[in-house]
Order: structure tokens, then sequence, then C-alpha cells
């Protein structure tokens, strides 16, 4: 059971631009916390997947199920399982990161990357110590009881779809967690099917427009630091009720 959940399980969506993804952000959320994160207990009316996620910062996020499965792991810290599986969606620096992938790659490790992400492999084939599967929108893969899907993830200014980065839809322990990468809401967002559903906190008007047409039960904003992901939920408590958000804690990951 992880360090999870502000515990404010809210009807509402909102996002800030912030500046990991961006070149410009016009407000820039408060930086996540490296404090460790008190033990909390999901509530009983979420899905499963929920309480095995943990939450490092930015788009950092380890699924510790059946297998760790980490999504965009940068500037990990803690005692860090070796990953079974690894997705990156894109490659820039606060997604893409050597030093992050060196700590938690072992023999066995599958890295899933989006094409965007070659040119970052690339750059030191060596030093990554596996070779990455190359997923682009559209494919799909199963891994024993598995099963990653690339979709798309896109926007018209940080994350253009000529790029080729990619989210991912990972079917595991019953439940289905939808990591949206770097994107903002698009329209065949409306045809992605989820338990769960990882979003980047950038515009407001952009998250709440994905509220409006995601097929899930569960909205976890990332991409933005614990205060600023309180002050959203603080913001936005009553303002949707047709699905629910979950501030997980970010920080080191223990278990």
């Amino acid at each position: 059971m992880k360090k999870i959940i502000l515990a404010v399980i809210v009807t509402g969506l909102a996002v800030l631009l912030t500046a990991g993804c961006s070149a410009t952000a016009a407000t820039e959320p408060p930086a996540a916390s490296t404090a460790v994160p008190e033990t909390a207990t999901p509530e009983s009316d979420l899905p499963a997947p929920v309480g095995k996620l943990h939450w490092f910062g930015t788009s950092a996020i380890l699924y510790h199920g059946s297998k760790n499965i980490y999504f965009d792991p940068v500037a990990l810290e803690g005692d860090l399982p070796q990953a079974d599986i690894i997705l990156i969606s894109h490659g820039h620096a606060d997604h893409a990161d050597l030093e992050s992938l060196k700590k938690i790659i072992g023999p066995g490790t599958i890295l899933i990357i989006s094409p965007n992400v070659e040119g970052f492999y690339q750059a030191d084939p060596h030093g990554v110590g596996v070779v990455p599967m190359i997923m682009k929108e559209g494919d799909t893969e199963k891994f024993d009881d598995i099963t990653v899907e690339a979709v798309p993830a896109y926007d018209d200014q940080f994350h253009l779809r000529s790029t080729e980065g990619a989210g991912f839809v990972v079917s595991i322990d019953g439940g289905r967690i939808y990591f949206a990468g770097g994107t903002r809401v698009f329209p065949e967002m409306a045809e992605i099917v989820s338990d769960v559903t990882l979003y980047p906190w950038y515009r407001n008007a952009d998250i709440l427009a994905a509220a409006d047409i995601l097929q899930t039960k569960v909205l976890i904003p990332v991409h933005a630091g614990e205060t600023g992901v309180k002050a959203f939920v603080d913001v936005y408590a009553k303002e949707i009720t047709r699905l629910k958000i979950v501030g997980l804690v970010p920080g080191p990951y223990y278990p």
C-alpha cells in the first residue's frame, strides 16, 4: 500500500500551465514535495489500481502490483523495486532520465518508448542497459497477463503529433490505467476506457474539457506539485460529479 492520497476525493477538474513540458509557463505550480508521505488507505469505493500507485513528482509514477511498472521515471528516490516494465511517453528531460533508468532497470526489464524517445535512447544506448521496444499510437503488446496499448498524446505547441509521442493504457490485475503522457485533450480521448487516468496538469480549460469526455472512474492530476494539487481540488471540489479526483502525495518511495 502506497503513501497515497491527499485523500481528498473530489469531483472537479482543472489545470495550470506547468513549466515542465512548456517553454513559457504562465503560472508555475509549487515544486513537488520531497517529504516522505504518510501511509494512507484509499476509500473503499475507488478502483483497485489507485491503492497501488505512487507519485514521485512531475509525471513519474510507480504501479506496484503483481508487477512493478514505472511511467516516465524521473528523479526517482527511495527504496526502488526493480522494474518489470518501464513506459516513457516522450523525450522531454522531465520525462526521460537516464540516471533514474539505471536505478530501476534489471536484466528482465521491458523498456517501452514512443518514437519520440528514440533520440534520448540513441544518445547513450549502452548506458540504458536494455534495448527498448518502440510503440507508436495504435500499437498493442501483450506480456503474459499484462496488455499495453499506445494511444495518441499531443497538443498544438509543445507536443506536436508529428513528433510521435504516446500515451499508454495498461491492463493489469483486472484494472486499466490510462497514462496520458504529454498531451492536452483531443477527440480520440473519448474512446479511451480506463479505471484510472493519470493526466498532466497544464491548463484549467484543458483538464475540464478532458473531464467531459474521459471514460474513466478516477482522474489523478500529475505534472504539478503537492500544494498545487491541493489548491486545485479545493477550488473544484464540487464542480463536476461524473468522476472522482484523487490527489497523490509526491515523494520518495518506501514500501
